[in-house]
């Protein structure tokens, strides 16, 4: 079976810093354990470095990162699509979502939470996406019902 596809959004890596018991810092370590294929392009791994060194990344957490920045499916974006979202810096996730054939974009950003799905992609907060995969998937990998 294949494994679910997802783009972490740059604000689970803030979140899963400052709260390690969270249910973004869940989502990191389960894709770290391999339950699910983390899928980032250059662009979304240079907002995390970026975002990081600016909030301060130490340890064992930043250990974490960049063994994730580094074990996570590299997505070429090959044109950026010109999407139409509030926020400019969205199109970078949704590029990387749909270039990389993702299931989920997993963000706390609510200009991308409003549209719940976009072009098949599913977006959803952390929590939601946790009890989603939980009950389908009832936490063995398997991917929530399409």
């Amino acid at each position: 079976m294949m494994k679910l596809r997802v783009v972490p959004d740059t604000n689970l890596f803030i979140g899963a810093r400052f709260n390690p018991r969270s249910s973004s810092a869940r989502i990191l370590d389960l894709c770290l354990k391999g339950s699910f294929r983390a899928l980032l392009s250059t662009k979304v791994k240079a907002e995390v470095r970026s975002m990081l060194g600016r909030v301060g990344c130490e340890g064992e957490f930043k250990s974490k990162v960049r063994r994730l920045l580094k074990e996570a499916e590299e997505v070429e974006v090959r044109e950026e699509l010109p999407l139409l979202m509030e926020d400019p810096d969205d199109n970078k996730l949704l590029n990387c979502a749909l270039w990389g054939k993702a299931d989920y974009l997993i963000t706390n950003d609510r200009h991308l939470l409003k549209f719940k799905e976009y072009l098949g992609v599913k977006i959803r907060r952390p929590s939601d996406f946790l009890k989603e995969w939980g009950q389908a998937g009832k936490g063995t990998g398997s991917p929530p019902n399409r």
